[in-house]
């Protein structure tokens, strides 16, 4: 007796694991629908549940799934697998989550179809074993604002994308815990997160190529990256460590957190950015770092090889930063002066001894330059408070009228040699005369610029 009650246990805790294999068919339906789940691939209907996180689901070509045919998630909760394959389907169907507030979990692999598209919203890679996405250059389901969040969360495991997120995806990755291999593919996400937890987690990006639409945002405790050979394209960048050799950031926002990081190249490229706004906090260590628009860089520690600025845009510099090689903002004559700016009495910059300075129509206030170089010379204007530059003016003289109604002083489309005539002239500075062109009848006035 004991031993039967012994075999019938056994029996029992075996089916419980038991993985069964479900296939989709009957076309267009509900995952709900246990009508649609066959033991065979083009079988009929005889699944008594739906699938478990023990369970292999596969929508192949039998499934009935016709162009812009849908298949819906559960409404009233999650739904649940071990493995899950499209690979069959050659068909733009159409596998949609309406009830965004559940997700599939996934505890195994994960294959797409480049043929169908996806509105998945909400798919977590959970349990303790390793995984792997393979995405076959899937396309997203249209839906206004809506993306295809990929969460990871395996203590313990990894979740590996076996080929690259095609951008018609719209794909967030969100790491919460576990290993996430992205290296050796070009991936094009919205959004890549690895901070929203302190739990231990650990990414490997190495010699992939990543743009991101959106954010790049991977810091706080208990995390690791391996970004060896990577290149890194975001609108936001995040980073409070570890070593990046490529990062280009094309977004304008004024709240990005860049401290205590190695970049071989770090270049904002937006040219939008007003002064004062992208920028790198303190403690960095920057071969190469280029702002294309205005900048900040904040704080104060970080050591920059060259830094490269652009021609008439403007610059806010915070405590103590150091320049070893090179400094470089040299704006085209006739054009609106370049602008650095010390945030207070504080901002200095350290040049090292052969370290090369290149400024040229230049507006500098509030700001220090010290090292061997200096005092160095700069054609432009002295703001005051500045120590350790020497100012050569710039030739001046030009009478100069402003046309073309309002606009910026800079733009020298306003600025013409002749009253009423046509734009293109220099931007005026001290020492040269501008006139405005009146738009009702008085006297032009003729002032000298400040």
């Amino acid at each position: 007796m004991k031993r039967l009650i012994l075999i019938l246990i056994v029996l029992l805790s075996a089916s419980g694991v038991h993985a069964d294999d479900y296939y989709w068919v009957g076309g267009a339906g509900s995952w709900s629908d246990l009508s649609h789940w066959a033991s065979s691939s083009g079988g009929p209907g005889n699944k008594s549940i739906v699938p478990g996180l023990n369970d292999d689901v596969y929508f192949d070509g039998n499934s009935g799934l016709l162009n812009n045919t849908i298949v819906t998630m559960p409404t009233t909760g999650h739904a649940y697998v071990r493995n899950i394959s499209w690979a069959g389907v050659t068909t733009n169907a159409i596998f949609r989550n309406i009830a965004v507030t559940y997700q599939l979990n996934v505890y195994g692999n994960m294959e797409l179809s480049g043929a169908m598209r996806y509105d998945i919203r909400n798919i977590l890679f959970a349990g303790t074993g390793n995984a792997t996405l393979k995405m076959n250059g899937a396309g997203k389901y249209v839906v206004a604002n809506a993306v295809n969040a990929v969460n990871v969360n395996k203590p313990g495991g990894s979740l590996t994308l076996l080929d690259g997120a095609p951008e018609a995806l719209n794909v967030n990755i969100v790491l919460t815990t576990g290993h996430v291999n992205l290296s050796g593919n070009t991936h094009a996400l919205n959004l890549f997160n690895g901070s929203s937890s302190t739990s231990t987690r650990s990414a490997d990006i190495s010699n992939a190529t990543l743009i991101i639409g959106n954010s790049r945002d991977y810091r706080g405790a208990n995390g690791t990256l391996n970004a060896t050979g990577s290149s890194i394209k975001a609108a936001v960048f995040q980073s409070d460590r570890y070593t990046f050799p490529k990062v280009e950031i094309t977004g304008t926002s004024d709240l990005m957190i860049i401290t205590t990081s190695t970049f071989g190249e770090l270049t904002f490229s937006n040219p939008a950015t007003p002064t004062g706004s992208v920028r790198i906090g303190g403690g960095n260590t920057v071969d190469r770092l280029e702002f294309m628009g205005g900048g900040r860089i904040a704080t104060g520690g970080s050591v920059i090889n060259q830094l490269i600025l652009a021609p008439g845009k403007g610059y806010i510099f915070h405590g103590t930063n150091t320049i070893n090689t090179r400094m470089q903002l040299n704006t085209p004559d006739c054009e609106g002066l370049g602008q650095l700016t010390g945030a207070d009495a504080n901002a200095k910059l350290a040049f090292a001894t052969g370290a090369v300075v290149d400024l040229r129509n230049v507006y500098v206030k509030t700001l220090t330059a010290t090292g061997a170089v200096t005092p160095i010379t700069v054609v432009g204007a002295d703001g005051g408070s500045n120590v350790g530059w020497n100012f050569l003016p710039r030739p001046s003289g030009t009478t100069l009228y402003w046309v073309g109604g309002a606009g910026d002083w800079n733009d020298k489309s306003h600025w013409s040699s002749a009253s009423g005539g046509t734009g293109g002239a220099c931007v005026p500075l001290p020492g040269m005369m501008w006139c405005s062109t009146p738009t009702v009848d008085l006297p032009q006035a003729i002032t000298r610029y400040r």
